[in-house]
């Protein structure tokens, strides 16, 4: 692979990116007809179903041990692009909560997440949005709606 000026990628860049989609939107590699976004998932988290509660750590609040995992990768990412700016989001599904309730449970994964990125030293001056969107944002249906209790971390690009 290659970048747009035809010089080699580093190995670096591989290794963290490993999606083309991300590497075109940051500018590391051109791709013909390549879509333009305003935001890149980075990662984030899985949770138990109605956590985190109050109080409750990352570690107890979290589906597995690969979401600390994502969240490791996240930290790492924003840390080796400092001029990065992210937004953390809150989502639920329609199972687990209603009304105000799944407002409140969106909102606590979003800042639970962001906590652990501030906590792992990802400066806190990057963020540009901490936003639930409770059930509104739904990624999976039927027998797979546990994919929908998450928070995701994403960057944003200038349009």
């Amino acid at each position: 692979m290659s970048s747009e000026t035809g010089g080699a990628m580093s190995s670096t860049a591989i290794r963290i990116f490993r999606d083309h989609t991300l590497l075109v939107a940051i500018g590391l590699l051109a791709l013909p007809g390549a879509a333009r976004c305003t935001s890149i998932d980075l990662g984030g988290a899985s949770f138990k179903s109605g956590r985190p509660v109050k109080g409750e750590s990352m570690e107890s609040a979290v589906s597995s041990e690969f979401d600390i995992g994502r969240l490791k990768q996240s930290v790492e990412t924003l840390k080796q692009h400092p001029i990065l700016q992210f937004e953390v989001t809150g989502h639920t599904d329609p199972h687990e909560c209603s009304g105000k309730e799944c407002n409140e449970l969106a909102l606590r994964r979003a800042v639970l997440v962001y906590r652990y990125l501030l906590d792992a030293g990802v400066d806190a001056r990057r963020l540009i949005s901490l936003s639930e969107y409770a059930s509104e944002r739904q990624i999976a249906d039927g027998d797979d709606y546990k994919r929908n209790q998450r928070a995701e971390v994403n960057f944003a690009l200038e349009p």
